[in-house]
């Protein structure tokens, strides 16, 4: 079992295509983080993004938005080869962004506030 804090706002949701994810932000030393040795991990079968709730503000934006690209990329992944292609990747990123922005506003303030967002 995990050793995710209590706080509900330690979890909170977000739609990438279409898809709900749930993100989870745990004890740095938990299995789901491979006990430290992650910052955060995208887990595809479950829908699910894990992150470290102790590292630094900074360093959890740059790996949350790093874990969604994670989720992006498998979707692309399952394309064709030849539909795999730079115009197919700039069309994700930018889906990405019109899709997940609007969503920030629904996370839990103090989450917001660890990214920087008001």
């Amino acid at each position: 079992m995990s050793k995710a804090t209590t706080e509900k706002n330690n979890t909170f949701n977000v739609s990438i295509h279409g898809q709900q994810w749930k993100i989870q932000l745990l004890r740095n030393d938990s299995p789901e983080l491979n006990y430290g040795k992650s910052y955060g991990i995208c887990v595809f079968n479950t829908y699910t993004i894990y992150l470290g709730e102790e590292i630094n503000d900074n360093l959890l934006s740059v790996t949350l938005f790093h874990e969604i690209m994670h989720a992006h990329l498998a979707i692309i992944s399952q394309l064709p080869e030849n539909e795999r292609t730079e115009e197919v990747y700039a069309d994700h990123v930018g889906f990405m962004m019109a899709e997940v922005l609007p969503q920030i506003s629904t996370w839990p303030v103090s989450v917001r506030k660890r990214l920087g967002i008001k």
